[in-house]
């Protein structure tokens, strides 16, 4: 398909849409507004992941590149930033999301 395509957002959206159907089959969040468990928000070509702890975003993160790998599509490790929000500060959790090895 052409870049410029008037076809082509819309199969990129059923493309992520399936992407992400995959990485989070059967995960279970812990996040939740309005009564809703939230593990993504998506807009466009921006992804939003969003974990209850490191360990779960580090799970989701997992997740979402394997099944992105697995379809042809690669995180961009430059691109991607984590933002961390703590209530309650925990001991001994992680500090950094790795993907393929490489700290984002």
């Amino acid at each position: 398909m052409r870049q410029g395509c008037i076809l082509s957002p819309h199969l990129f959206n059923i493309y992520s849409e399936v992407i992400i159907r995959n990485a989070l089959e059967g995960f279970e969040g812990t996040v939740k507004i309005g009564g809703r468990i939230i593990t993504n928000l998506r807009y466009a070509d921006d992804i939003v992941l969003v974990g209850g702890s490191m360990e779960e975003l580090q799970d989701i993160v997992n997740r979402v590149h394997e099944a992105s790998s697995q379809a042809g599509l690669y995180l961009n490790t430059s691109k991607t930033k984590v933002m961390k929000t703590i209530r309650i500060p925990v001991r001994n959790e992680q500090d950094n999301i790795l993907v393929n090895g490489q700290d984002i």
